[in-house]
C-alpha cells in the first residue's frame, strides 16, 4: 500500500477572472474514472491504471491498493464496506470484482474478459457489467451474476438509463443500439440509424447524448427517442472519447486523440460551438469527465492520464453563483446520528419562507423529501427523524430559493 497526503480545498472564492484547475487526488497516475460517496464514510474513489486509490475526502490522504497489477476501469458503491469494480488487462483476471473498504480486500465475483462498465440502476435495483467479447451480466445480490440472454456473447460497449428507459450499444457498427421501455424485461433492436457508440450518457433533461467513433474521426449526436434516431451535433476528428454534464446541465465532452492533444471543451446547443477549457489543466489525455451527483455546487471533475483535476470557477461573472456558506450558515448535530437530526439555518438572505430538504443514500437515491414553511425569517432549527434508516452514510441538501448546500450525515444503530 502507498501513502499518498493531498491537501485540497473544493471551495474556492468564486469571483475570479478566467478559469482554473486543481489537483484532487495523487499527481501523475492515469485516472480511468473516479467514483464518489462509497461506504459508510463516503470515500472517493481513483480507478487507476494499477488499483485504486481511496481517500475519506477529509485526512487528505490516498491510500493506492492493487490487485495483480490490473487496471481499473470503473468502481460504483455497493453497500457500507464494499464497492463494485471491473477490472482487467485482458487476461484471465478481468472480470467483477468487490472490494471491502475495511479489509481492503479484492473479491473476485465474475469472470469477464475485457470489462467496459459497471452501473447500478435503481430503477430495477440491479447493477449491470458490460463486455467487449462476453455480452451484459447482471444482479441484484451483487454476488450472482446472471447473463442477459438478448446480449449473450455480444459485444457490449456502453449503457444509461432514464426513468424507466434503458439503452445500449453493442460494439457492431450498424443498428447496434437497443432499448428497453419497462426497465430492462425487454429489449428492442432499433432500427434507426444508431450506429456503434462507445459512449453514451442521459442529459437530466432527458435527451440522450452519444459518441459515434470511425477509423478517421468522430461525432457527437443525441437522440430524443431512446436512442431510435440520432441527430448530429458536431463531428471532430478522431479520439472524442467522453462526455460528462454540470449540474446545470451544461455538456462537456472529452479527447484522446492521436497528435496535438484537443482535451476538454463545453458544447453549446444553441450555436453547436466548442469552448474550451485546456489552459492550466496539465494532461489534456481525457478519460472521463464527472460531477459529484450530491454536491450543489457547479463543480466538474476530469479525469485525465495524469490524474484527477476538478474546476468550479468556469463560469465566471454569474450574478447567483453567491457564497452558499455564508448566507444560509448551516449547521447540524448530533452527526453521527442515532435517530434525531437538528439542523439549524438562516433564510435571511434568502427572502422567503420556505425550504426544502432532501436525503439521499450513499447510491444517490432519495431516501425522503419534505418541504417546509418557516414562519421566523431567522435562524430556524428543525428535527428530521431517522430513526427507521438503515446504518450507513446519507447525505442532506437544503435548498431554498437560489441557495443549495449539502451536507453529510452518518446514522449509527
Amino acid at each position: 500500500m502507498k501513502n499518498y497526503v493531498i491537501f485540497f480545498l473544493l471551495f474556492l472564492p468564486y469571483f475570479v477572472f478566467g478559469y482554473s484547475w486543481t489537483l484532487y487526488g495523487p499527481q501523475g497516475i492515469k485516472a480511468n474514472d473516479i467514483c464518489f460517496n462509497a461506504g459508510s464514510e463516503g470515500y472517493t474513489v481513483i480507478c487507476g491504471a494499477n488499483g485504486i486509490f481511496i481517500s475519506d475526502g477529509f485526512s487528505g490522504t490516498w491510500n493506492n491498493y492493487t490487485n495483480l497489477g490490473l487496471p481499473v476501469w470503473e468502481a460504483i458503491p455497493f453497500d457500507n464496506t464494499n464497492i463494485l469494480l471491473v477490472m482487467g488487462d485482458g487476461s484471465a483476471s478481468d472480470g467483477i470484482y468487490r472490494f471491502n473498504l475495511t479489509t481492503h480486500e479484492f473479491i473476485p465475483l465474475k469472470q469477464l474478459p475485457s470489462p467496459t462498465f459497471i452501473k447500478y440502476c435503481s430503477i430495477n435495483q440491479s447493477f449491470y457489467a458490460g463486455s467487449k467479447q462476453n455480452g451484459l451480466w447482471n444482479t441484484m445480490d451483487g454476488v450472482s451474476w446472471n447473463e442477459v440472454p438478448d446480449f449473450a456473447s455480444m459485444p457490449v460497449s456502453t449503457m444509461d438509463y432514464y426513468n424507466n428507459t434503458m439503452v445500449l450499444s453493442t460494439g457492431f457498427y450498424f443498428q447496434s443500439v437497443y432499448n428497453s421501455y419497462d426497465a430492462g424485461l425487454i429489449w428492442n433492436h432499433t432500427t434507426g440509424n444508431g450506429n456503434f457508440l462507445s459512449y453514451i450518457a442521459y442529459h437530466p433533461n432527458g435527451k440522450l447524448y452519444g459518441i459515434i467513433p470511425y477509423s478517421n474521426s468522430t461525432s457527437l449526436r443525441v437522440s430524443n427517442n431512446a436512442g431510435q434516431d440520432w441527430d448530429y451535433c458536431f463531428w471532430s476528428n478522431d479520439g472524442l472519447n467522453t462526455l460528462g454534464f454540470d449540474v446545470v446541465g451544461n455538456i462537456f465532452v472529452g479527447w484522446r486523440n492521436v497528435g496535438i492533444p484537443k482535451g476538454i471543451a463545453r458544447y453549446d446547443t444553441s450555436s453547436s460551438s466548442l469552448t474550451f477549457f485546456n489552459d492550466g489543466l496539465p494532461n489534456l489525455f481525457i478519460n472521463r469527465i464527472k460531477t459529484n451527483p450530491l454536491l450543489s455546487s457547479i463543480t466538474i471533475f476530469c479525469c485525465t492520464d495524469g490524474g484527477v483535476y476538478y474546476s468550479n470557477d468556469y463560469l465566471t461573472g454569474t450574478s447567483d453563483r453567491t457564497s452558499i456558506e455564508d448566507n444560509l450558515n448551516v449547521t447540524s448535530f448530533p452527526n453521527p446520528v442515532l435517530s434525531s437530526l437538528q439542523i439549524e439555518f438562516n433564510l435571511t438572505a434568502v427572502g422567503g419562507n420556505s425550504m426544502t430538504l432532501v436525503i439521499y443514500n450513499s447510491f444517490g437515491a432519495i431516501v425522503s423529501e419534505k418541504l417546509y414553511q418557516v414562519k421566523q425569517i431567522s435562524t430556524t432549527r428543525i428535527q428530521v427523524n431517522v430513526s427507521n434508516f438503515p446504518m450507513g452514510c446519507y447525505f442532506f441538501r437544503l435548498k431554498a430559493g437560489k441557495y443549495d448546500v449539502t451536507r453529510k450525515m452518518v446514522v449509527i444503530k
